[in-house]
């Protein structure tokens, strides 16, 4: 819930983990990609407010987002 919050407010750790969590279906979460790109996209649009993740995570996040639009193939 914590974590839900945090993102929801603008940050981009709780956007990233929320995004890897729904992408790989790990943490208690459904894998769904729907709910994964929507947190993804976020940090590689840089919505995100409060900026926590080097550029190596922001990376990781735009190449799953690739592969949930299908261009990781």
């Amino acid at each position: 819930m914590n974590l839900t919050q945090a993102a929801e407010l603008g940050s981009d750790l709780g956007a990233f983990v929320l995004g890897e969590a729904f992408f790989r279906g790990t943490d208690g979460l459904p894998k769904d990609p729907v709910r994964a790109r929507y947190w993804l996209k976020k940090l590689v649009d840089g919505e995100c407010e409060v900026k926590d993740l080097d550029d190596a995570d922001l990376a990781e996040a735009a190449k799953w987002l690739r592969e949930l639009d299908g261009a990781g193939d």
